[in-house]
């Protein structure tokens, strides 16, 4: 018989028993692990269960990749990045943003690097509402972040929009000359 459902959890909806359990079991403590930047903890999760590596554990979608890089957990986002493939780092939350994405806002350039160094196309996927990471590093004004991810982005194959939207953008940010 299947069990009645349970209340969401952190957005979650959980629906069996199994999964209430699991969820709290691997989920809760690997978002918790995910925001302090616990390696070992997270490590043993993995270990356990490696579908944790890129399930989803908050209303939103993100993963504990999203959530590290947001963080701006250095150590943690190497680790899980070596652990990953080109595309687990390309996947999106609900809100249509990769990992990466949350990199570029966090305007830590080492995790950026990080990522970059495992799939270098990172750079080039946009995230919500079409933005480009190095347009959401512009908006947030870190000036380093934008000056690696001019790097790193293929600048030529931003459209005429994108680029006045940059120069825009920037001006507000008083990023001037870059």
């Amino acid at each position: 018989m299947e069990s009645t459902l349970y209340p969401t959890f952190f957005g979650v909806p959980i629906i069996k028993d199994q999964q209430w359990e699991q969820f709290l079991k691997f989920g809760v403590p690997l978002y918790q692990e995910a925001l302090q930047g616990d390696w070992e903890t997270a490590e043993e999760i993995f270990t356990q269960s490696t579908d944790w590596l890129n399930a989803s554990i908050t209303k939103r979608n993100d993963r504990a990749l999203h959530i590290a890089a947001a963080a701006k957990q250095v150590n943690l986002v190497r680790n899980m990045v070596d652990k990953m493939s080109n595309s687990d780092l390309e996947l999106r939350n609900s809100s249509g943003n990769i990992a990466f994405c949350f990199a570029a806002t966090s305007g830590v350039v080492e995790i950026a690097k990080v990522m970059v160094e495992r799939n270098g196309e990172l750079p080039n996927i946009r995230g919500s509402a079409g933005m480009t990471p190095l347009l959401m590093a512009v908006l947030m004004g870190h000036k380093d972040m934008v000056l690696y991810l001019l790097t790193v982005t293929h600048l030529a194959k931003l459209s005429k929009f994108d680029r006045i939207e940059l120069l825009t953008s920037s001006i507000e940010a008083e990023l001037f000359g870059k």
